[in-house]
């Protein structure tokens, strides 16, 4: 129910600070922060500033503060760092229930940046391109790789499926703390939504 507060205008440039937010005794006030228009998480409240939006509930915008988010940050990182190979295991999970979503928003992602899409292409190419120099023996192998993600996809397809194959990197060329190679032996071919959901997430095993 949007706040029907006639002398109420938003600013979206110099937001009211978090200790003026509507409360309720000792907590957030739902109701008096209610807005039109409509919200992804993570979006900031367009007249609070430290407020972000959660999700909609019984019809009521939720919106939390920033400081209960990082609080909730902290000690995922924390608990992940202390249990590895459950955090690899939970993630996993997490990626194989929502691989179609990922995938899906990878897809609307792409088609609504053209422009970082054929950057990103451009960058990667680069990379591919002087990662490491291979034996002919071994160009050979790679590229019947690539050969035959193209005829899984085209079969896919003929038998009348909307599934296609990626060739992925076992070990991601693109990664914050290593670069893996771009050889026969680092590739492997999977399903295209499952390679979208693995993102350059690197092996656990």
């Amino acid at each position: 129910m949007p706040n029907s507060d006639p002398q109420l205008e938003f600013n979206f440039t110099n937001k009211r600070p978090f200790v003026e937010v509507p409360r309720r005794g000792s907590h957030i006030n739902q109701r008096a922060l209610q807005v039109e228009g409509s919200f992804v998480r993570g979006d900031s409240h367009p007249e609070f500033e430290g407020l972000f939006y959660k999700e909609q509930s019984t019809a009521v915008q939720q919106w939390v503060p920033w400081e209960r988010i990082e609080r909730k940050r902290v000690a995922l990182r924390k608990w992940q760092q202390e249990n590895p190979e459950k955090g690899a295991a939970s993630t996993r999970k997490w990626q194989q229930a929502n691989a179609e979503k990922n995938a899906a928003k990878a897809r609307r992602w792409s088609k609504e940046n053209p422009e970082k899409v054929t950057a990103m292409a451009s960058k990667r190419r680069k990379k591919l391109k002087t990662n490491i120099k291979l034996h002919k023996t071994a160009k050979n192998a790679l590229h019947a790789v690539y050969k035959l993600c193209k005829t899984l996809t085209l079969c896919s397809k003929g038998s009348g499926s909307s599934e296609a194959f990626h060739v992925d990197h076992i070990w991601p060329i693109t990664h914050d703390r290593f670069c893996g190679l771009h050889a026969p032996w680092n590739l492997q071919i999977l399903e295209a939504k499952e390679n979208m959901s693995k993102s350059n997430s690197i092996p656990t095993t």
